[in-house]
């Protein structure tokens, strides 16, 4: 596993942790601002979360660079590749190779 991924473990541990801690003590002492602070540890929590979905996605992306070549005739492009593509087709070629690549 790598060191990005175990670091948002953590933060996600800790996080779950703190917002047991700080509702807990929010709740007996009717402390709004204990419970406030509980809610900003929820946000961590889906910070971290969110982060390491996006360190596992980017682990799936290939090792080696997509390299591409787009000809343009008056700034505009007219073929990828190689092939000859409508600018429509030119953006839906370039989102998948984005995606594969993401």
């Amino acid at each position: 596993m790598r060191l990005e991924k175990k670091a948002t473990l953590i933060s996600s541990t800790t996080a779950t942790l703190l917002i047991s801690i700080k509702l807990f003590i929010g709740i007996v002492s009717g402390s709004v601002a204990v419970l406030a602070s509980a809610i900003d540890s929820v946000l961590d929590l889906a910070v971290s979360i969110f982060n390491y979905f996006a360190v596992h996605n980017s682990e799936k992306a290939p090792d080696e660079p997509t390299y591409i070549e787009l000809d343009y005739i008056n700034g505009d492009i007219v073929a990828l590749n190689g092939d000859k593509l409508s600018p429509a087709e030119v953006l839906t070629a370039l989102n998948k190779i984005g995606g594969d690549n993401a």
